[in-house]
């Protein structure tokens, strides 16, 4: 795995790794504070969009 698939297993760590981090982080928040919960599933989102979109268009 040199050159290339190492930068693709990059871009999908860096892809999906925080926002799943962020989705359980805010499972754990959603019993004891809701409106922080909704924020962290907000920014878990937006980061899997953001993120999505940068690495296809390195890929690409």
């Amino acid at each position: 795995m040199n050159g290339i698939g190492f930068l693709i297993v990059i871009c999908f760590l860096i892809t999906f790794g925080p926002p799943v981090l962020l989705f359980v982080m805010g499972m754990v928040r959603r019993n004891r504070n809701q409106d922080s919960a909704k924020i962290v599933f907000i920014v878990a989102a937006v980061w899997l969009i953001v993120g999505g979109g940068i690495c296809a268009s390195i890929l690409g």
